[in-house]
């Protein structure tokens, strides 16, 4: 539950009479009322991807005082206003609430000063203005569910505050979902390896088998694992990663063998945050295949993230190893820079030319090349990162743009004086 107080503490006077052994003694304390507006808000999500909201707003405000006989004491009036609502709406969809309305009269008296007080004559030096004021409050709430889709909208928003920033190039590896999975194996170790209908989705395995001919109807723990795959295909294609990952875990129920499953279950999940579970299924993939590229570079993909460069480069090797592609090959080069070898890492890309490279390939190599003084090819390279789509607001293409004009500038003012101390 969310609250929400905008409040001001009203102080009073509480007195208190003791009596011990015939003997009065009165004590004085100051205690506080609550006036303003408070809101407390419970959401839940629904089975159905609804919002049931609960909302209930309440104003406290002061409307007068209240004193005590002797007029030592005087109390605040108080009065309160709430209501309590539950609405069911859509994922952004905007809540209007009102109805919490007050009036307020004031009648102010206002004339001569002391003819204005002369009984029945002071009607004639004096007027009453009466004020009438209408208050409601409005509440407008927009609730959002936290998902994958909302989060990267938002670091897309706030985006140019990090472009802003100078900060050192750091290298990066390929993302899982960049690429289909041939890509990846070349095709000679997946077996019949399938991508999947939309660009940013991949399922490594082949798919679902056609059920044989029955008279009656067959249902086998394959088949529901496969409608269930379908089923989360669907869902990643519409960006519902978290009702897609609750599908793959119901067919891993069904068939924890599935390979296809668990690669894909753990390339979300990483992608996700939850690297225990990813690692998990992924773990569970290698006991059944431990050739699977797919796996081992989600595997790399994972531990590069998590800052361990050793275990990034030893699942990165293996998976080149086998699928012997430009992909996995610049991944292997990504885990020796992470490493501090950019040397391994610039004889491994170079031998990469003549291939449709993707832009971090380049953009890798680019700082390879800066690191053993070749500035020429480093600008080379990363003229070749734009063109394969690098993004030039990207900050980490940024940050190399910048290394490399200054390693070009640094370049430019050693020439120039080197002609000028040359020969008169």
């Amino acid at each position: 539950m969310a609250t929400i107080a905008v409040t001001d503490q009203l102080p009073y006077i509480v007195r208190e009479v003791f009596t011990e052994a015939g003997v009065a003694r009165t004590e004085f304390s100051v205690e506080f009322a609550q006036s303003g507006v408070n809101l407390q808000v419970l959401p839940l999500i629904g089975e159905d991807g609804l919002l049931s909201v609960s909302v209930t707003p309440a104003v406290r405000e002061q409307i007068g005082t209240a004193v005590t006989p002797d007029g030592f004491v005087t109390v605040p009036i108080i009065s309160e206003r709430s209501a309590t609502t539950t609405v069911r709406v859509a994922d952004g969809q905007a809540i209007a609430l009102g109805g919490l309305r007050s009036t307020r009269k004031n009648e102010t008296r206002q004339g001569l000063p002391f003819l204005m007080d002369i009984p029945y004559l002071g009607a004639f030096f004096s007027s009453t203005v009466q004020d009438r004021d209408e208050v409601e409050l409005m509440i407008v709430l927009v609730p959002r569910v936290l998902d994958d889709t909302w989060i990267d909208e938002e670091v897309a928003r706030g985006s140019h505050r990090l472009v802003q920033l100078r900060q050192g190039f750091q290298w990066n590896s390929i993302w899982m979902d960049s690429y289909r999975a041939e890509d990846w194996s070349g095709g000679a170790s997946q077996g019949h390896a399938q991508s999947a209908s939309d660009a940013n989705v991949r399922i490594p395995d082949r798919g679902p088998r056609a059920l044989p001919a029955d008279t009656g109807m067959t249902v086998t723990r394959r088949g529901l694992a496969d409608h269930l795959i379908r089923n989360a295909q669907d869902l990643l294609d519409k960006g519902d990663v978290r009702k897609a990952l609750q599908a793959i875990e119901e067919a891993l129920e069904l068939e924890p063998t599935r390979v296809d499953a668990l690669v894909t279950a753990g390339v979300l999940y990483e992608r996700r945050g939850n690297r225990t579970r990813a690692r998990q299924v992924l773990d569970a993939a290698f006991e059944l295949d431990d050739t699977n590229v797919v796996a081992l570079t989600a595997r790399g993909t994972l531990e590069l993230g998590a800052g361990s460069a050793y275990a990034a480069h030893r699942y990165f090797d293996r998976a080149h190893q086998i699928g012997k592609t430009i992909l996995t090959a610049a991944n292997l080069g990504a885990a020796w820079l992470a490493l501090g070898k950019p040397e391994k890492a610039r004889e491994l890309l170079m031998g990469q030319k003549g291939k449709a490279a993707p832009p971090e390939l380049h953009a890798n190599l680019a700082f390879s090349h800066l690191d053993a003084g070749e500035v020429e090819m480093a600008r080379a390279s990363l003229n070749n990162a734009y063109s394969e789509g690098a993004d030039s607001r990207n900050p980490r293409i940024i940050a190399l743009e910048r290394l490399v004009a200054d390693a070009e500038g640094n370049q430019h003012a050693e020439a120039m004086e080197a002609v000028e101390d040359g020969p008169k």
